[in-house]
């Protein structure tokens, strides 16, 4: 097959947690696909801010763009080109609730994010998963309402059919036992792709992404998708193959068998 784009995950996919460091065979092959006539992008739940902290931007690899916070944003040769945004209101009501249950949540807007409410073990959680940096809001009244894509809520499982009851028209999707994707719409990782295919004016059997996630399975609607090793069960029987995990190089391993990596 003769791949045109390749969209990449970040966090267990390039980035190896366990070892808490970039898979550098990968990335050097993935630095090489421009070479190859192949456009790279970014396929990932975190949001521009997150990706830049993290240091992906500095990996020498020539990115045409990236799909952001699992779908909110997309961006090709630095114009966005989709963008999911939540209501005003919905954003102010989120927020109050938020803050009288002495919980805690992330707002995120198209360009970054802001921490609000308690510090729980559930937020500890997730700052210590994924290696991000908690950029706390100062203060409630200054927050940016106008351009938020969602919220990253970070509760237990037990305060899904409340937050469900009282925002029936937003959609929650829990990616992990600490954390809630909060979004205004369904929008997935697919939607993202889907929207540079169009731009490209190419065909999904074109594509081929990579990824280890719940929230990568709907890559395999619009592309050849290769599941890490280390991906859970539920992820590696959607995908079109399964390559070795992270700490192995994955992606290197993968694109060597499709004779795009040496």
């Amino acid at each position: 097959m003769s791949y045109k784009a390749a969209f990449f995950d970040i966090d267990w996919t390039l980035y190896d947690h366990r070892n808490r460091r970039w898979d550098l065979k990968s990335i050097e092959a993935v630095s090489r696909l421009k070479e190859r006539g192949i456009a790279c992008f970014l396929c990932s739940a975190r949001h521009l801010d997150s990706m830049t902290d993290l240091g992906v931007f500095g990996l020498g690899i020539d990115w045409r763009g990236y799909v952001a916070s699992a779908g909110a944003v997309t961006v090709l040769d630095g114009e966005t080109i989709q963008a999911f945004m939540m209501k005003e209101a919905d954003v102010a009501a989120f927020v109050r609730l938020v803050h009288y249950l002495h919980v805690s949540s992330e707002i995120v807007f198209p360009d970054g994010c802001f921490f609000f409410g308690d510090d729980t073990p559930f937020s500890e959680a997730y700052y210590k998963e994924f290696n991000e940096k908690q950029k706390r809001l100062g203060s409630v009244g200054r927050m940016r309402t106008s351009d938020a894509v969602g919220f990253n809520l970070f509760v237990s499982s037990d305060y899904d059919p409340l937050f469900a009851k009282e925002f029936p028209g937003l959609v929650f999707k829990r990616y992990a036992p600490f954390g809630v994707d909060v979004m205004p719409c369904l929008r997935e990782k697919s939607s993202g792709i889907q929207a540079v295919i169009e731009r490209l004016g190419i065909a999904k059997d074109e594509v081929i992404s990579f990824g280890d996630g719940i929230q990568d399975i709907p890559m395999a609607k619009v592309s050849h998708f290769v599941a890490l090793g280390n991906a859970g069960d539920e992820v590696k029987a959607a995908a079109a193959e399964v390559t070795v995990p992270v700490w192995e190089s994955g992606v290197f391993e993968a694109l060597r068998k499709h004779g795009l990596a040496e």
